[in-house]
């Protein structure tokens, strides 16, 4: 396609590219430039540098998507999916570098875990235009391996070590049998490519069909933390630094269904009955057990933890479904979930300074009003209470549900979803309902009161005055608290983007 004088072609993979050439700047700067002389002003430049290269790519990818631009290929392909999900996976970039600002500043690892970042962050937007079982294998492994890294980047911290093994063994596990998997799928056809492979499997038997899609099954299960494969994620979030938290309750989530959707609408189209039926038992189960899991916790990460599964639970009803309305539904909820979800993250990290059990909250809303009411705002939005995203998403994804006569799995959904208020509420109650000692403390005060989240991380004289109120954090907050309110209210631009992505499935 060209448009004067330029081949679009020749510029396909520019947000890629652009996002690759920040890393590898990054690295750079980390290998010849001393912490000391890359500072400005108590912020270092690789938090400018990540944030910039995101922007840039940012608009580059939004150029593409109203052009319409295409580009088929053997290996990649940039088709109407691949736009779309280029979004998600640039603001959830964006929004972990801003969360990340204060919480990493005076850390000695801070330079690492942007590399490790942004490293993953391209292993993600090579999984969701990978149109190979090869290139999906080893985007998806560039994509997880930064992960496993980051999980244990709080070396001093005993869950954090225990989380990140755990993390990575069951990472592994599934990176094994997914790629098992694909093995007999290779055997059977002869050829790795996602559309010559669809054309082989019409003729041959189904039984080893259904032992491969099995492996698969199994393997991206893991990826996405599905009942009941779920066992890995508790631990490495409740160990791992909550900005990494956060990253990993989003980015390996784009990447599994972006996996499932190219793979399972290709190669397994034909015995889209089976998998469909396995796909509606994961999502009951995902969303049943993680709310009821999610209600016994006491620290918020690990709630969180048991809430992404649930969540997993809902996005699953889309391939329950798996009719077009329910798949952009599925897409649109994926969307509208990353930003209330970063946003409950964000306002964890604030109150980090007073700990990670949901009864340290107590009194937030007098120590910080403005973040109290946008942690009231995400919390509905991630239950699903009009007139935020949450509810949009989830209208459209049961609503899609019952026109196509799974009337029960949408009614499951509704009550998991009615349900989640119980634990939700919790963190509410404890934010308004409960005073403590700290609540009436000076800004210095505060800034001096026990702080254990950060053991290894931090470099941090107990005398400094902090705060948690930077530009920074405070910019991820209102931009998640904006974008849900809109969306909430005006969702059909972002629900037709969504539709449109569903058009690869031509």
């Amino acid at each position: 396609m060209k448009i004067g004088i330029f081949d679009l072609d020749s510029f396909v993979y520019l947000p890629e590219i652009t996002v690759v050439i920040t890393t590898l700047y990054l690295l750079l700067r980390m290998v010849f430039f001393s912490k000391e002389e890359e500072s400005f002003q108590g912020i270092t430049t690789s938090i400018y540098l990540g944030l910039i290269g995101l922007i840039v790519s940012l608009v580059i990818s939004l150029q593409f998507i109203n052009l319409g631009f295409v580009s088929l290929q053997r290996i990649f392909s940039i088709d109407e999916l691949t736009l779309f999900l280029r979004l998600p996976i640039l603001f959830t970039g964006l929004l972990v570098v801003l969360i990340s600002a204060d919480f990493f500043q005076q850390s000695r690892y801070q330079n690492e875990y942007y590399i490790l970042l942004f490293l993953s962050l391209i292993g993600t937007f090579f999984v969701i235009s990978a149109n190979d079982l090869v290139s999906i294998y080893i985007a998806l492994e560039l994509c997880s391996i930064p992960t496993y890294i980051l999980a244990g980047l709080d070396r001093n911290n005993p869950k954090s070590t225990e989380g990140a093994v755990k993390y990575f063994l069951l990472g592994i596990l599934g990176s094994v049998t997914m790629l098992y998997g694909f093995s007999f799928l290779y055997g059977l056809t002869g050829t790795t490519n996602l559309q010559e492979m669809a054309k082989k499997l019409f003729l041959l038997e189904q039984p080893l069909i259904f032992l491969s899609m099995s492996f698969v099954i199994f393997g991206l299960g893991i990826k996405i933390a599905a009942v009941p494969f779920h066992f890995r994620l508790p631990d490495a979030y409740e160990g791992a630094p909550t900005p990494v938290t956060a990253y990993l309750s989003v980015g390996p989530k784009i990447a599994g269904f972006a996996i499932i959707l190219r793979i399972f609408l290709t190669i397994f189209s034909p015995f889209k009955l089976q998998w469909m039926t396995i796909f509606a038992l994961l999502s009951v189960a995902s969303m049943t057990v993680g709310n009821l899991l999610a209600l016994m916790q006491q620290n918020v990460k690990r709630m969180l933890a048991y809430s992404s599964i649930a969540h997993t639970g809902y996005l699953l009803v889309g391939l329950a479904v798996a009719d077009r309305l329910a798949l952009s539904s599925m897409l649109f909820y994926l969307f509208v979930y990353l930003f209330a979800n970063l946003g409950v993250f964000a306002i964890v990290i604030a109150n980090s300074k007073e700990g990670e059990l949901i009864e340290d909250f107590a009194g937030f809303n007098q120590r910080f009003p403005f973040f109290a009411v946008t942690m009231v705002f995400f919390l509905l939005s991630l239950a699903g209470v009009p007139p935020l995203a949450g509810f949009m998403g989830k209208l459209y994804l049961f609503s899609a549900a019952v026109r196509s006569g799974y009337t029960w799995l949408a009614v499951v959904g509704v009550l998991n979803s009615v349900f989640s208020l119980s634990y939700y509420f919790k963190i509410i109650q404890q934010m308004y309902s409960v005073k403590t000692e700290t609540a009436n403390l000076t800004l210095d005060e505060k800034s001096r009161a026990p702080y254990n989240s950060l053991r290894g991380l931090r470099e941090v004289n107990p005398t400094v005055k902090k705060s948690y109120f930077s530009p920074f954090l405070t910019t991820a907050v209102v931009i998640v608290l904006l974008v849900i309110i809109f969306i909430g209210l005006y969702p059909s631009p972002f629900a037709n983007l969504a539709q449109e992505a569903i058009t690869f499935l031509k």
